[in-house]
């Protein structure tokens, strides 16, 4: 869960290599006690302005296969490449229901920066240990799933693309349940996950994946944390369209 704190600014956090400039804004809420008011409604946003460089030529540099573009064949230097906004509402009803509504600007396939809506589910806790959630919600797949957009958040000028890339896909629309418990001085939280997904690729096609399940799980002791998942799903992508439907006739 968020927790809300009185509007303060954060100082920017400058990265050596791609990202020039990094903003952030804290979160404000209207209940600030020891015991909570509801309905709490609390609103916080993030981005990053980043330029990055590449001397090839033959191809671009890109942090994701969903982006137009990239530094290297379009142009030496890019501001696509890490470069973002974005904004988060969340809303507590009570104790046990709970809903977020995320939206991110950022190159999209099209090379427009016209914003998604990343995350948009409704929470309930059953109980202070388990939770389920129903709506738009970030996949599991890797351990930095749930700030993957938030460039501040980690050490990296961005996370690894030989990794992330291999699943470009960052939420899912349909359920999920999460468990936490204990073993000893270890905390382990185990989550499930069931839905479907669709994105819009180059040259007008479109990625869709049916049937996203799977299941991960965190293990952290101290300052050591560790997640395994296990995520199928079946992909479909209708790409070079018109030469099949050539071939086809």
């Amino acid at each position: 869960m968020q927790q809300h704190f009185p509007w303060s600014p954060r100082l920017p956090r400058m990265s050596y290599a791609a990202v020039l400039a990094a903003f952030a804004c804290g979160a404000a809420s209207a209940g600030e006690s020891d015991t909570a008011h509801y309905p709490d409604l609390g609103f916080s946003g993030f981005g990053s302005i980043g330029a990055a460089h590449a001397s090839i030529r033959s191809a671009d540099f890109t942090s994701s296969i969903m982006k137009y573009s990239g530094a290297g064949r379009s142009k030496r230097w890019s501001p696509h490449v890490d470069s973002r906004l974005g904004a988060q509402l969340d809303l507590a009803m009570n104790k046990q229901w709970s809903a977020v509504v995320q939206a991110v600007s950022e190159q999209r396939s099209s090379g427009s920066y016209k914003p998604v809506i990343e995350w948009a589910n409704i929470k309930y806790q059953v109980t202070p240990d388990l939770s389920m959630r129903l709506g738009r919600i970030a996949l599991p797949a890797f351990l930095a799933a749930d700030y993957r957009k938030i460039g501040y958040a980690y050490t990296w000028v961005r996370p690894p693309v030989e990794v992330y890339n291999a699943i470009p896909l960052s939420n899912s629309d349909g359920v999920d349940a999460s468990y936490r418990w204990n073993h000893g001085a270890l905390k382990n939280v185990t989550q499930a996950f069931y839905g479907t997904t669709k994105k819009p690729l180059w040259d007008n096609a479109t990625l869709k994946a049916h049937g996203v399940a799977g299941l991960s799980h965190t293990t952290s002791y101290r300052d050591l944390s560790a997640r395994v998942s296990v995520l199928n799903a079946h992909l479909s992508i209708d790409l070079a369209r018109e030469l099949f439907d050539g071939y086809r006739q």
